[in-house]
């Protein structure tokens, strides 16, 4: 499992990000039912329970901390990675959390300084240039739009697996950025997400052609 993968090696790049898809997306695809508690938020109180209990769970507190991240949360969260950060500090994600909190609570500052480590950490992943473009667009439209259109080149290479309507969203994003325009705030936890309340008219995944020899560039969930 991706979990015993991090256990024998926390170096490896890309693992937790690809966890954290787990907990950021499955709760849209499994909704409780009467009387029951929905794998989703099993998994999450499990991870919640581990972390408590267990101080070095890398997992279990990363994962915790991107709950924390979604339930817009965002000091406790900011708390949290910055507890994981010296477990894997070759993780991007980490910073990619630690940016957007701080981008949410008002720290622009702060956000690009995080936002420029998960660069460094982690270029391959394509979420480094979204939140990279998320901390620039108030002040540096070209800036942010060159972000996304690198986001849009990763996550759409060959072989990679994206998921559609965040690509489709990404594209709007990036029409009303070079209008001159802010995008809405459709990626701000504890914000109403458009993309959700219509049918952008494509599946929920996409495989772009054949995966080239090698590894993909991207084969997580956002």
């Amino acid at each position: 499992t991706l979990e015993q993968i991090f256990a024998r090696d926390p170096r490896h790049r890309g693992v937790l990000g690809r966890l954290s898809g787990v907990v950021n997306d499955w709760g849209r695809v499994d909704p409780a039912l009467p009387g029951q508690a929905s794998g989703w938020q099993s998994l999450r109180d499990e991870m919640q329970r581990r972390a408590a209990a267990h101080t070095k769970d890398t997992v279990a507190q990363f994962l915790h901390g991107v709950s924390l991240f979604y339930d817009a949360k965002f000091d406790q969260a900011l708390r949290q990675m910055q507890a994981v950060q010296p477990q894997a500090p070759t993780e991007g994600r980490i910073y990619i959390y630690q940016a957007m909190a701080n981008l949410w609570l008002g720290h622009p500052a702060e956000a690009r300084a995080l936002a420029d480590k998960a660069l460094a950490a982690n270029p391959r992943d394509p979420d480094v240039y979204y939140c990279q473009s998320q901390v620039l667009r108030a002040t540096d439209k070209p800036a942010a739009i060159a972000a996304l259109q690198r986001y849009l080149a990763l996550e759409t290479a060959a072989g990679s697996l994206h998921f559609a309507k965040k690509t489709k969203r990404v594209e709007q994003e990036l029409a009303f950025l070079r209008q001159g325009q802010m995008p809405p705030l459709w990626d701000k936890p504890g914000h109403y997400d458009d993309e959700d309340g219509a049918d952008l008219g494509s599946p929920a995944t996409a495989v772009t052609g054949r995966a080239p020899a090698g590894p993909p560039l991207r084969c997580s969930p956002t």
